[in-house]
């Protein structure tokens, strides 16, 4: 049985943690088990009173979480920036505190065995209905590109503008980071590379988790990738409009006979 839950005791936000550092560190290796040396993958955010947390169980396993994190400025002081994550890697344009409501989304993660599953489907939709109640409009995110190699991101960011999936209300400007001198994490093949500097274009893929949030959220993007030191990958800058997400899909899968309890 699939159980969703909002974290609120300290056991459950441990538990979300434990699959932060699980997929981050053991599955992915984005980040080094230093940073978690007791299993649980942690930041202040995690502990700020208007930071939301979904947390998913598998009978008894959590199996996947995601966060989200109200905009901290006041309406008049936007220039200021917002209080996010991604604002030490972008700066972000064009959002308006007058006259929406922001929230970004951050540790959105899914242990490999639930992936393709209803499991991320759920943490999306009960992260929409959330932000409805709280009056969110939009979220932002940095998403991750799986690639710490400054040409496949710079073609998955070209994909997106053949895709036309750029957002023509806001943007964001990368702040400085080039990425490492020797690049580990690629996301296209050498005949891609070689396809993308001739500008053939239509047959390339993007990244798994970029796709994700473009289908399934209607996704769209605001900028040049940035590099994200603390994960070691670069990042695309997105926003996505709460009230224009399609619910088809999650419909869909709820329709499954795989019973899913929601605790929100």
């Amino acid at each position: 049985m699939l159980r969703l839950i909002v974290a609120r005791s300290e056991r459950e936000l441990a538990d979300a943690q434990r699959v932060r550092a699980r997929v981050y560190c053991e599955e992915e290796r984005l980040l080094s088990p230093e940073v978690a040396p007791d299993g649980r993958e942690r930041d202040d955010r995690d502990y700020a009173d208007s930071t939301l947390h979904l947390l998913m169980y598998s009978d008894a396993e959590p199996v996947g979480t995601v966060r989200l994190s109200p905009a901290t400025a006041f309406p008049d002081a936007a220039s200021a920036g917002f209080g996010f994550d991604l604002e030490t890697t972008f700066a972000l344009h064009g959002f308006d505190l007058k006259a929406m409501r922001l929230a970004e989304i951050t540790r959105y993660c899914v242990v490999r065995k639930m992936r393709g599953t209803r499991v991320a489907p759920a943490l999306f939709a009960a992260l929409q209905i959330y932000s409805m109640r709280l009056g969110i409009t939009h979220w932002v995110a940095a998403a991750n590109m799986e690639t710490d190699c400054a040409e496949d991101a710079a073609i998955a960011h070209r994909v997106i503008q053949a895709k036309q999936l750029v957002s023509p209300d806001f943007a964001a400007s990368a702040r400085a980071g080039l990425g490492p001198a020797t690049a580990r994490r690629f996301v296209y093949t050498p005949e891609e590379r070689l396809l993308a500097r001739h500008g053939q274009l239509s047959s390339l893929k993007l990244p798994r988790i970029l796709s994700l949030f473009a289908g399934k959220l209607g996704a769209r993007y605001l900028g040049s990738p940035g590099y994200d030191a603390h994960f070691g990958v670069f990042a695309m800058p997105l926003a996505v409009d709460v009230h224009a997400i399609s619910s088809g899909a999650t419909n869909r899968r709820q329709s499954k006979k795989t019973e899913l309890h929601l605790f929100l």
